[in-house]
């Protein structure tokens, strides 16, 4: 359908399918799809296929079994040449081994794992950044209850300043009158 063969196919055991995977896949595979490569990987260590981990390759039009090892860990790997990279079988996981990096690559498990540790520090620092604008609304909110405290006691400031004024322009108009009236009371006494 794609307009050329697959190079990579793999085949999980399930109960279902197990025998048909084994018997009839492996020659479809080979003569009518004709893909480069076929892995067959049995989650259960080999209940369904009898082997935990297989694979093959078309060479010549024919499918020869790849050489797998297990390591001193007890992974069953062999290479894929399509991918590049081993193809292991670890406590009935399929993972794949980058011989660049030195490294398996991460399982969809990990991944899963990863991006749910990820999202959950996501919502962590999306509580934080909302306490943070509680906080800073908080202060705001204090801030302009101290500027409306300030400007309040600036302003009874400034109508007591007046009245004090006043009172003083009344004081000395106060007295300004008693020096008059002084002054005239003597002049009318040195008359």
């Amino acid at each position: 359908e794609a307009g050329k063969p697959p190079d990579f196919a793999m085949e999980i055991a399930s109960p279902s399918t197990a025998k048909e995977d084994v018997k009839d896949k492996p020659r479809i595979y080979e003569k009518k799809i004709k893909a480069q490569e076929l892995w067959m990987h049995d989650p259960s260590g080999g209940r369904y296929y009898k082997f935990p981990l297989k694979g093959f390759r078309l060479v010549d039009g024919k499918y020869q079994e790849i050489e797998l090892t297990t390591e001193p860990d007890g992974v069953l790997k062999g290479y894929s040449e399509v991918l590049g990279m081993s193809i292991a079988w670890d406590d009935g996981v399929p993972r794949l081994y980058d011989h660049a990096s030195g490294m398996y690559l991460e399982s969809v498990k990990d991944m899963r794992r990863a991006r749910r540790a990820a999202e959950a520090r996501a919502d962590a620092a999306e509580t934080q950044r909302d306490a943070y604008a509680a906080q800073r609304d908080m202060t705001e909110l204090q801030l302009e209850s101290a500027i409306r405290t300030r400007d309040a006691a600036q302003s009874r400031l400034e109508a007591e300043s007046q009245a004090r004024e006043s009172a003083e322009t009344r004081l000395d108009a106060s007295e300004a009158e008693n020096r008059r009236l002084r002054e005239l009371i003597r002049r009318l006494q040195n008359r």
